[in-house]
Order: C-alpha cells, then sequence, then structure tokens
C-alpha cells in the first residue's frame, strides 16, 4: 500500500489562531479610531470656546455689551444650542480697572459641560470714558503743549 504524500498545509489550529489575532488587531484599531475621533471633537468644542469667549470680551470692550455681571446666557449668534457665557466682575488692585472673567460653557443633552473656556482680562472700569479720554488725548496732541506741538519764536 502506498502512502498519500502529504502536502503542507495550514492545520485548523493555526486558521482559528491566525482569526483570533487578526479579530484582536481590528478591535484594537477600532478603539484607537474612536479615542481620536473624540479628541478631536473635544479639541475642535474647545477651539469653538476659545473663539466664542474672545468675541464677548471684544464686544465688551467695544461697548457693546454693558460693562456688567452677567448669569448663564445663550449666546444667540452662534447658531448652535447649548453654548452660554457668563460675565464675572472680579476685585482689582489698580484703582481705573476692573478684573473680568467671561467663561462659555457647551452642555450636552445631559446638562454636563462638554467644554468650557475662562477668558480674564483687565478692563477700564467705564470702557466709554476711556474711549473719550483716548479720542481727546490724541486731538489734544496737535495743539499748543502737545507732545507733537512746535514753537516758533
Amino acid at each position: 500500500m502506498q502512502r498519500a504524500r502529504s502536502r503542507p498545509a495550514f492545520t485548523l489550529l493555526e486558521v482559528i489562531l491566525a482569526l483570533v489575532i487578526l479579530s484582536g488587531s481590528v478591535a484594537t484599531l477600532g478603539e484607537i479610531i474612536r479615542l481620536a475621533n473624540r479628541a478631536s471633537e473635544d479639541a475642535a468644542a474647545e477651539t469653538r470656546a476659545q473663539i466664542l469667549a474672545s468675541s464677548v470680551m471684544d464686544q465688551l470692550l467695544a461697548a457693546a455689551l454693558p460693562l456688567e455681571e452677567a448669569p448663564a446666557t445663550p449666546l444667540e449668534e452662534v447658531g448652535e444650542e447649548g453654548w452660554t457665557y457668563r460675565i464675572a466682575l472680579l476685585p482689582c488692585e489698580v484703582e481705573e480697572l476692573e478684573t473680568v472673567e467671561v467663561t462659555v460653557e457647551l452642555r450636552n443633552d445631559r446638562d454636563q459641560i462638554a467644554a468650557s473656556y475662562r477668558l480674564v482680562r483687565m478692563l477700564p472700569a467705564d470702557p466709554a470714558a476711556a474711549a473719550a479720554a483716548e479720542t481727546s488725548s490724541t486731538s489734544l496732541s496737535g495743539q499748543d503743549g502737545g507732545p507733537n506741538a512746535s514753537s516758533t519764536r
């Protein structure tokens, strides 16, 4: 009786082991992609919060918003739901200045903070008076006694 010639082939155990390794690798890659996607969304939300906080602070500087404390107020110009801002006035050592804190938050469906950013600046206590003083000092600079004035005798 002649023996059948054996051909090199994979055994069932080797095939199962290869499939287990492959499925574990695919599951790990899927988790890495999910984590990267979440980190990307968090970074985009924080960047948006920074831009919105800067926008609110600019509105305070331009006197488009009153320089006073404000509770959590929805941001209407954003066009997205859930964004709010708060304004807090903090004590300052310099008499003519106020420390202004603007906090912007995004809350999710479960009322948890998804993104938040706090911007703190020292501003003139009365921005309108500071702007008027700056304008009047600029207009005086060309008159007698100003830094650009010249005298001929």
